[in-house]
């Protein structure tokens, strides 16, 4: 059957639920080629490839790559050899889209840090069950590279060593959506956190000192294998998380308690 056919019945089936525009039918078809049979970076073809091929018009199908595009999967290049190319979407493009609709939909970061405080320990306790030592080596290496005489970090390279540190654990799970879930939780809370509170204070150096202290130790249980203690490092990491507030300081009843302030 030919791709004009293909969306025609997509689109005239009674049973096939709500009708779909040409534009949408054409992206699934594209969508699901990408993913399944493309590799990042093939051609995909020219605009008049394409609409030969899938027998639309021209502004159907860059209706439909426009869709692809802003999912992160096709990219386009102008010019001689030009044309739609696979793409993979990032993570990061996932988290900045699932940060604005969150902040549309009124979610505070709390809201956010509440989900970190189940998803995070599991991860780090997958991230130390992982049986390749070589990659749990590497995790300890990145942390003390990323930290080691370096006091004087600002509060910008504070948090963007800790998204990266969240994305390694998910990598570490061996559970790509467990993994992509951490990455998009990491740099929400991390890297996006001014998103959802710019009136939070600076770091400072007694929290920068707290997040290095707790990347090492969930680091180190990880390395040595033992989950229940990475999961344990990891939840007392994101409770310490919702002493870093506004209305705060280091004299805090709740940071002199815990003898050190909190962490994003």
């Amino acid at each position: 059957m030919s791709g004009r056919h293909r969306i025609i019945a997509g689109m005239t089936d009674s049973t096939a639920g709500p009708r779909k525009s040409a534009a949408m039918a054409l992206a699934d078809e594209l969508r699901e080629e990408v993913l399944s049979r493309s590799a990042v970076g093939e051609l995909l073809g020219s605009e008049s490839d394409l609409v030969r091929r899938h027998g639309v018009s021209p502004p159907t199908l860059r209706q439909a790559m426009r869709v692809l595009q802003a999912e992160g999967l096709v990219s386009v290049r102008r010019g001689v050899n030009g044309g739609f190319f696979a793409a993979a979407p990032s993570a990061a493009a996932v988290a900045r889209a699932a940060s604005t609709l969150l902040r549309h939909q009124g979610a505070t970061l709390d809201d956010i840090r509440a989900v970190v405080r189940f998803v995070a320990p599991e991860v780090a306790a997958l991230a130390a069950a992982n049986p390749d030592a070589g990659q749990r080596s590497r995790l300890f290496a990145f942390v003390e590279d990323a930290w080691a005489g370096r006091p004087d970090l600002t509060d910008g390279e504070v948090l963007g060593v800790a998204v990266e540190f969240g994305r390694a654990l998910g990598r570490l799970s061996g559970n790509p959506a467990l993994a992509l879930v951490a990455d998009v939780l990491s740099t929400l809370v991390a890297g996006g956190a001014g998103s959802f509170d710019p009136s939070r204070p600076p770091l400072g150096p007694d929290r920068a000192l707290a997040i290095r202290e707790a990347h090492l130790a969930i680091a180190t249980a990880v390395l040595e294998r033992d989950s229940e203690r990475a999961a344990r490092t990891m939840l007392q990491l994101c409770e310490l998380s919702h002493d870093w507030g506004p209305a705060e300081t280091d004299d805090t009843p709740a940071t002199r308690s815990s003898g050190r302030t909190g962490t994003p």
